[in-house]
């Protein structure tokens, strides 16, 4: 038994057998056209794989919404602290305080786009996406709060990253 494709996009089940016609034994098929069943089962497979997709982008929209809120609340006590701190800084410092300041507005400026683009949103939007950018984005992000903060023994945290020129594009939601 085979399913052959016969010619481009047409499918022939086919049974064969051996038959013995005046003793002599001869090979026989029996064959039945099954481009439509053929055709449905390869659309299921891909309606199936579809799916899966859906339900990856799914969970990874609810870690990102959730590592987001988390961010975000961060992102605020670290703006409040700053307040209190701006309010005590020497005049020499207030520059500083204030560039500070401006980098967690913009940065929660962007957590709050990442919780935009996690919200659910019709299929229809879901469309290719360059992974570089995705990539880029993610990492200036959180590129000058690393460098500005200090670790725990005093030393200071350098962010580098490489990203390949060849990375393909993702079907994800685009970030409006």
């Amino acid at each position: 038994m085979s399913t052959d494709e016969v010619e481009q996009g047409k499918y022939l089940f086919v049974v064969r057998f051996i038959l013995k016609i005046d003793g002599q034994p001869h090979v026989a098929a029996v064959g039945v056209e099954t481009t439509q069943q053929m055709t449905s089962l390869i659309e299921m497979v891909h309606m199936r794989d579809e799916l899966a997709r859906n339900e990856r982008l799914r969970s990874i929209g609810e870690m990102a919404s959730g590592l987001a809120h988390d961010l975000r609340n961060s992102l605020n006590a670290a703006s409040m602290r700053l307040g209190l701190l701006r309010a005590k800084a020497p005049e020499s410092l207030l520059a500083d305080v204030d560039a500070l300041a401006r980098s967690i507005s913009g940065a929660t400026e962007r957590v709050e786009g990442i919780q935009e683009f996690v919200k659910e949103r019709p299929q229809e939007e879901i469309q290719q996406v360059d992974l570089k950018k995705l990539i880029g984005d993610a990492f200036e992000m959180v590129d000058f709060l690393i460098q500005k903060t200090p670790t725990a023994r005093g030393g200071m945290i350098r962010l580098e990253s490489t990203i390949p020129e060849s990375l393909p594009s993702v079907r994800a939601f685009p970030n409006s």
